[in-house]
C-alpha cells in the first residue's frame, strides 16, 4: 500500500518513520494514541490505517521486516499495538509465513475483543491470498483450545469461500466439518447461516454432496448445523438440489435438529415458489 495523500503535519509522518525504522515501538505507539487523541471526525480506523502506510514506506515494504515489527507491536499487548500488528499480517504474511501464523493466532485470542474481530478478518485475507501456505496451519486450529482461535477458523472459510476457487470447496467444508461438532457457545455463534452464503454460491456441488452426508450423520450438532444452513439465502436459489437433504432433516428424531430444520424451511418458503414451498411443507405433516 501506498500512503494515501492528508493534511496531517509532515513532522507526525517523519517522527512515526523513524520509530519504525529503530524500532522504537511505544515512541511509535505514543505518536500514534497522540494523533488519535486529537481526531476530530476523523475515523480511527483511517488514520491506523494511514500510520500502517508510513510504517511500510518506512521499512521498504520488506514484509519479513514488517512481519518482525508486528511481532514487536503484538508482544505490547496494547490495543493499538495489537490491531497494528495484525493490519500488518494481513499484507505482509509471506515474509515469515510460519511467524506470521503464530502471531495471528495469538491475536485472534487477544484479551481485546476489536482486536480478535481483526484477526479473525485478517485470516480469511491471509487465506485467500497464500492458501497453500496458510490452509495446514490453519486447519490446527479446528482443535485449539481457545473457542476464539477455533472461531476464527469459521470467519476465514467465510471470507475466503468468495475467492471462487474450484479446488477450494471440498478442503474448505473439511475445515468447517469439526466446528460444527464444536458446542461453544463462541463457536456456535459464528457458525452462522451467512457462514454458507459464499459456498451455496461458488460451491453448490460441493455443498450438495457433503449435504447429504451431513443430513445421516450420528452427531446431533452436525445435523443441526446442516438444517440451519437452509437459513441462509443462497440455499432458496438451490432448494431443488438440496432438498432431499431438507425432507431428512425435517424428519429427524432429534427435536432441536427438527425445529432448526422446520426453522429453516420457513426461511425458504419466502424465498421460492409457492408451489416449491407447499411441496416441502407438506414433508412436516
Amino acid at each position: 500500500m501506498q500512503p494515501t495523500t492528508n493534511s496531517r503535519k509532515p513532522d507526525w509522518e517523519e517522527g512515526l518513520a523513524a520509530a519504525a525504522k529503530n524500532g522504537s515501538i511505544q515512541e511509535l505507539l505514543a505518536r500514534i494514541q497522540n494523533e488519535l487523541a486529537g481526531l476530530a471526525g476523523t475515523p480511527r480506523q483511517a488514520l491506523q490505517h494511514n500510520a500502517v502506510q508510513y510504517i511500510e514506506a518506512a521499512l521498504d515494504y520488506d514484509s519479513a521486516e514488517l512481519v518482525l515489527l508486528a511481532e514487536a507491536l503484538s508482544a505490547t499487548e496494547q490495543e493499538l499495538g495489537e490491531e497494528l500488528a495484525v493490519f500488518i499480517l494481513s499484507v505482509h504474511y509471506g515474509g515469515d509465513p510460519d511467524r506470521a501464523a503464530a502471531l495471528l493466532q495469538r491475536l485472534a485470542a487477544s484479551g481485546h475483543a476489536p482486536v480478535r474481530e481483526w484477526a479473525a478478518k485478517a485470516c480469511g485475507a491471509v487465506l485467500a491470498k497464500h492458501f497453500a501456505l496458510f490452509y495446514p496451519m490453519l486447519e490446527t486450529w479446528t482443535r485449539n483450545e481457545s473457542p476464539f482461535v477455533r472461531r476464527a477458523v469459521i470467519a476465514a472459510v467465510q471470507l475466503a469461500s468468495n475467492a471462487k476457487n474450484p479446488a477450494w470447496g471440498p478442503l474448505l467444508l473439511d475445515m468447517l466439518e469439526p466446528l460444527m461438532r464444536d458446542n461453544d457457545p463462541v463457536v456456535r455463534k459464528e457458525l452462522a447461516p451467512r457462514t454458507w452464503s459464499g459456498l451455496l454460491r461458488y460451491y453448490t456441488e460441493d455443498v450438495e454432496a457433503r449435504l447429504m452426508k451431513w443430513a445421516v450423520s450420528e452427531d446431533r450438532f452436525i445435523r443441526r448445523h446442516a438444517a440451519r444452513l437452509f437459513s441462509a439465502p443462497e440455499a432458496a436459489l438451490h432448494v431443488q438440489r438440496l432438498s432431499p437433504a431438507l425432507r431428512i432433516l425435517l424428519r429427524d428424531e432429534s427435536a432441536s435438529v427438527q425445529k432448526a430444520a422446520v426453522s429453516s424451511l420457513l426461511q425458504v418458503s419466502k424465498r421460492i415458489h409457492k408451489k416449491e414451498a407447499a411441496e416441502l411443507l407438506g414433508a412436516v405433516q
